[in-house]
């Protein structure tokens, strides 16, 4: 810091700094720290004179002589502004109440500590710091405290700025080291900082130890002495919409400007899909006057939480075990509220995608890795990894998880929830295990010797004992079905239901999605195999009519994009199904990518009464048992496999609002519905045509 003049416009003398007006430790820019300088100070004829850089045994000896002639006492200094608005460092001389220039580096290391004061031009205190010049405080600090944020116990002197944290956080340890010392002035040299400590902050210290450390209920803090109830590497709590949450203490700071708030930055174990380690969050408590219960606050320590505490723990270690099993790629179902990220970016949160909550039951993929590729802004960024040994395998990490490390997991996880298609955040506690439908595959309506054929040549494709190959390598290794027909027969339910029955993922695309232009379509498309394959999931791409429709001289846009098509199609590895209502203009190229094209025919009265049966049955736990007649009444209207399915649902809607059982009544009131729009429909496209 150099002396600050009124005759400069920036408020900055031009004249160099001196040792007289530099705070100690610091760097200014001008002048070297002064533990750099003494390092490198020479005599007249260019020997070292520091012992740092002599030999061990002298350095041993000066370290004894410190020993010897260091006083136990605080040498206080402090900088004011004076009439030239020149602020110089001066020693502040009790005995003869007044002020002398600051003493020169080898005086002040006869004194055990010493403490500056920096004062702005109104009288107010800029910073205040304590210089720890004993070896005995330091090798106290270094072996007590070790390590403490944006402190460094391990040179020849310690600065530690005011409120003097490390000294009140370890103030217990530090007096129990000092009680089991023998040498009486390294105790005295202890002592002496713990005091100057709490007499530096003797009203907070009174404070706290009244209402905090010997409160005997409802213990409390004021605003501004939050920094003492949040010591780094103790533990805290904080409970938010997405659940309770356990966390370790980091660092800790008071945020000013319009957004004023104490903020706890803590951390949590987590992974980014293929490391485990920890991120940190920030935890914001807003302004308040008083007093307020600790209990009360949005980050509560440990050892003031009271609701339940180690039941509490034991539930977060067992969420955590959760959290851990679920590294990698897992197809789960979720049932709960959710982050969704929209697809458009804040550019004011660093191009983050943005966040909306939804609440939402779907089956989901859980998997952090394929999250950090295709939403990267949003990625888990580790602030540490997890020490783990080089040769550890993926399947022996758990052995190296701690029991706090399990407490201090993340509550949630990303994903993509494959219903409403977006990529999420999931809490974990909403996420199990998929109740996959068996029985689906053994409903489905298509004639007994597809089915079978579907059945083998799926089993043969997941079970991968077909070995022949392409000559090509990785060309040809896909399983491809083609569905052809008219609405509503069951093409996207067989699909489902081969998913099911072989417990993969279903991943359903409708080619509108994929886009319009060509290279759109192609990175789109890229995308979705790419996820499909990394999930083993069955992919479905709906209405596939635009990629399988003949290409044409006139129409060159789409001829490329069948071409696209065609290629990706070729080094596809899964299981894919593609359903189209206009088989008659495939385009031969097809041909030979599909390995079996399924013809679904308009429902006959008897599938109708099949699915009516089936989707009734599914109403409630006790559904109503419909006759084979009542069955065949309302299978005489004609209606598609999807309409059946809404009728059914909307008949039992209508039944419970009526707090009745479902009858035909109900359903009947619903065909006759669809029939008239169907009618409408039918003369309106008449008119239309004529």
């Amino acid at each position: 810091m150099l002396d600050v003049s009124s005759g400069d416009s920036n408020g900055c003398s031009t004249e160099p700094a001196t040792e007289a007006n530099v705070p100690p430790n610091k760097d200014n820019g001008n002048e070297l720290p002064s533990k750099m300088v003494d390092a490198l100070q020479t005599d007249v004829d260019g020997a070292v004179t520091n012992s740092t850089l002599t030999n061990g045994d002298d350095k041993k000896g000066e370290d004894t002589r410190k020993k010897e002639s260091q006083k136990c006492e605080v040498q206080a200094y402090e900088a004011r502004f004076d009439s030239d608005g020149k602020r110089g460092l001066k020693v502040i001389d009790a005995a003869a109440a007044e002020q002398q220039d600051a003493d020169t580096e080898n005086e002040k290391r006869k004194h055990a500590l010493c403490s500056y004061k920096w004062y702005k031009r109104d009288g107010e205190i800029e910073w205040e710091s304590v210089e720890v010049m004993s070896p005995h405080i330091i090798l106290a600090l270094q072996k007590v405290i070790d390590d403490y944020p944006g402190e460094h116990f391990w040179s020849d002197t310690v600065t530690i700025d005011a409120p003097y944290r490390p000294i009140f956080h370890h103030r217990k340890e530090l007096a129990e080291y000092a009680e089991k010392l023998d040498d009486k002035d390294a105790k005295a040299h202890i002592e002496l900082i713990l005091s100057f400590q709490e007499k530096e902050n003797r009203r907070a210290v009174s404070e706290y130890d009244s209402n905090v450390k010997n409160a005997v209920d409802r213990p409390s803090v004021r605003w501004s002495n939050l920094w003492m109830v949040y010591r780094p590497g103790l533990l805290c709590f904080t409970r938010s919409a997405k659940g309770l949450k356990c966390m370790e203490i980091v660092n800790s700071y008071e945020r000013g400007g319009n957004c004023p708030a104490y903020v706890v930055v803590a951390k949590s174990f987590t992974h980014d899909g293929k490391t485990f380690g920890y991120d940190l969050t920030q935890i914001d408590q807003c302004p308040y006057k008083g007093m307020r219960e600790l209990s009360k606050l949005h980050c509560v320590p440990h050892d003031y939480y009271t609701e339940n505490r180690e039941d509490a723990k034991k539930a977060l270690i067992l969420r955590g075990r959760k959290f851990c099993s679920l590294k990698g790629s897992h197809y789960r179902t979720y049932a709960g509220t959710v982050a969704a990220l929209a697809n458009v970016r804040d550019w004011e949160d660093r191009g983050r995608f943005r966040e909306e909550t939804m609440i939402i039951s779907s089956r989901i993929m859980v998997d952090s890795k394929m999250f950090s590729i295709m939403k990267s802004p949003n990625r888990i960024y580790l602030d540490e990894a997890k020490t783990m040994p080089k040769d550890c395998k993926p399947e022996e990490e758990h052995e190296y998880i701690t029991q706090r490390d399990l407490l201090i997991c993340d509550n949630r996880i990303p994903g993509y929830a494959l219903q409403i298609k977006r990529w999420c955040w999931f809490n974990i506690d909403n996420i199990a295990p998929v109740d996959f439908n068996k029985d689906a595959f053994a409903a489905l309506l298509i004639p007994a010797r597809q089915k079978s054929l579907v059945h083998s040549l799926v089993k043969t494709h997941v079970s991968k004992t077909e070995e022949f190959d392409d000559m090509i390598a990785n060309k040809g290794k896909g399983l491809v079905f083609v569905l052809h027909g008219c609405p509503g027969v069951g093409k996207t339910f067989t699909a489902e239901s081969v998913a099911d029955h072989i417990e993969r993922p279903l991943y359903v695309l409708n080619s509108g999605e994929l886009g319009i232009q060509p290279m759109e379509v192609e990175d789109n498309l890229n995308k979705a195999l790419m996820l499909a394959v990394a999930w083993n999931a069955v992919l479905l791409i709906d209405e596939a009519d635009v990629f399988l429709e003949q290409r044409s001289v006139q129409d060159l846009q789409r001829n490329c994009l069948v071409s696209l098509f065609l290629r990706v199609l070729e080094y596809f590895q899964g299981v894919l199904f593609l359903t189209t209502n206009r088989v008659s203009t495939f385009d031969p190229a097809f041909k030979s990518r599909i390995h079996l094209a399924l013809k679904y025919n308009a429902l006959t009265a008897t599938a109708r009464k099949e699915l009516f049966a089936n989707f009734i049955s599914r109403t409630s736990k006790n559904p109503p048992i419909f006759d084979d007649e009542t069955l065949g009444r309302l299978a005489a209207v004609d209606i598609n496999g999807r309409q059946i399915k809404n009728a059914v649902r909307t008949a039992s809607a209508l039944a419970r609002d009526q707090d009745v059982e479902l009858n035909e009544d109900h359903l009947q009131v619903v065909i006759e519905t669809i029939a008239e729009f169907e009618q409408d429909l039918a003369a309106s496209t008449d008119e239309w045509s004529s």
